[in-house]
């Protein structure tokens, strides 16, 4: 029995249905494209989402604007889409699974954030992502909260901009994790965080600032040539190690 046979066997048709349908008019209230103006008529200003726990299939809020979203301990089944969505007030993740589990003739799974906006703290705590997660161009100007989220396929986070905190403690990486041309303007953690393969945070910059930064192993910060505020992330070159030095023993070589 193939995933998707076995979400239909245990998940009455009528009932998924209604869920899909439920989904689908929620989008359709929440739907503000940044390129539209005015808002369309069906839009919906100031909703906040509540969603907690729930059971989502095959989720598409592209272009949707929510005030507050609480998606905690919610599981998302196929592709979940969040492109260019914008989260104005706090969003929680926190203990959500990302499974991707069943075809829905679907080719690709993954939880897809690109160019995303949130105006508020962006809560991923201990979500699991088991396929991919892309965040490229996805915008921060909360704390972006990722600690203990553990990604188990690609995590891409290219060009992506956090503007307050950034906390990837105790993240795990189970596959590539790409940064390259993200800009972190305030505090940066990444400590105790699991790559299983060498992170790539190339031509990615950071604002300097007192707070407390941990960078992945093999990254530091190194002034910009041209003397810019910002400061380039930089792989740390390989250390090497002298030969060692031979014992002196007093004694004289013979001539």
């Amino acid at each position: 029995m193939n995933p998707e046979e076995e979400i239909r066997a245990f998940v009455d048709p009528q009932e998924l249905q209604v869920r899909t349908t439920a989904q689908r008019i929620l989008r359709d209230h929440l739907q503000w494209s940044r390129s539209e103006y005015p808002h369309p008529a069906l839009f919906w200003p100031d909703v906040d989402v509540e969603l907690t726990g729930a059971w989502l299939v095959k989720l598409d809020f592209t272009d949707c604007r929510m005030r507050s979203a609480g998606f905690g301990g919610a599981r998302f089944e196929g592709f979940a889409r969040f492109d260019r969505a914008t989260f104005q007030g706090r969003t929680v993740f926190s203990g959500a699974v990302f499974a991707g589990r069943a075809s829905w003739g679907e080719a690709n799974y993954k939880a897809a954030f690109a160019e995303a906006l949130f105006t508020g703290d962006a809560i991923f705590r201990e979500t699991v992502f088991a396929l991919r997660a892309d965040f490229r161009g996805a915008a921060f100007t909360g704390t972006a909260l990722f600690s203990r989220t553990t990604f188990k396929d690609r995590a891409v986070f290219r060009a992506a901009t956090f503007t307050k905190e950034a906390i990837f403690d105790g993240a795990a990486f189970m596959n590539e994790s790409v940064f390259r041309q993200a800009k972190f303007s305030a505090g940066t953690s990444f400590l105790q965080a699991i790559f299983t393969k060498a992170p790539a945070l190339h031509e990615a910059t950071a604002q300097p600032t007192n707070a407390r930064r941990s960078w992945p192993d093999g990254w530091t910060e190194s002034a910009r040539p041209d003397g810019s505020n910002s400061v380039d992330l930089v792989q740390k070159a390989p250390r090497t190690e002298e030969p060692p030095k031979e014992e002196a023993t007093g004694r004289q070589e013979p001539a």
